[in-house]
């Protein structure tokens, strides 16, 4: 990947004033789903607010003010074994991704600029939510991981990864609209696979 500036216009780092808006967004695009985390203003500070080497959000701010999408991934790193010279790799993994103005596959081309520029060596992603409409596009590849969601006792329909944005937080399963339930989930199980992608950033 060659180095070049984010394209979209009004993209910048998520400040303390936007946590109202990027929870709003979110809670109302997440609306579309079945399996999604419920969480309040100050669990969205938690997991969103920029941390460095944790958690990077970035906003879109359009000529009015106005707050319309965010991306975000997160840092995790590993270890590099026996190797003379690398002896980590910084993996950038996609958070949430919320667009309302601007087409999520430039949301993410943007989160590729991005993570170049803070140093991460791979960007990956799971092919939940709309995540599929841009893995190939942006040139992704297949991984060799699933990830296999565990819910303890509850009773959960088989879905597929487009239906599902949890990652591990707070959760709300909807498995008819007559059953609502809301739970704190650290792991959880449903009858489905995720594929991992990932893009190398050199």
């Amino acid at each position: 990947m060659q180095d070049r500036s984010p394209k979209t216009a009004g993209l910048r780092p998520m400040e303390k004033k936007d946590i109202p808006v990027v929870h709003q967004l979110l809670t109302r695009y997440l609306k579309q789903f079945h399996l999604t985390p419920v969480m309040s203003q100050e669990e969205v500070e938690h997991w969103f607010y920029p941390q460095e080497n944790i958690i990077d959000t970035f906003v879109v701010e359009n000529s009015n003010g106005e707050v319309t999408d965010f991306l975000s991934f997160y840092t995790l790193p590993s270890t590099i074994m026996n190797h003379p010279t690398h002896k980590s790799l910084k993996a950038a993994y996609s958070f949430y991704n919320v667009h309302t103005q601007t087409p999520l596959l430039d949301l993410m081309s943007d989160a590729l600029v991005l993570a170049k520029m803070k140093g991460f060596d791979v960007f990956n992603a799971l092919d939940l939510m709309e995540n599929k409409t841009f893995l190939e596009k942006l040139k992704f590849g297949i991984g060799d991981g699933n990830l296999q969601y565990y819910l303890y006792n509850w009773k959960c329909p088989s879905m597929g990864a487009e239906k599902v944005t949890a990652v591990g937080e707070h959760l709300k399963v909807w498995p008819s609209l007559h059953h609502r339930y809301s739970l704190l989930a650290l792991g959880f199980w449903i009858p489905m696979f995720l594929d991992v992608y990932l893009l190398p950033l050199d």
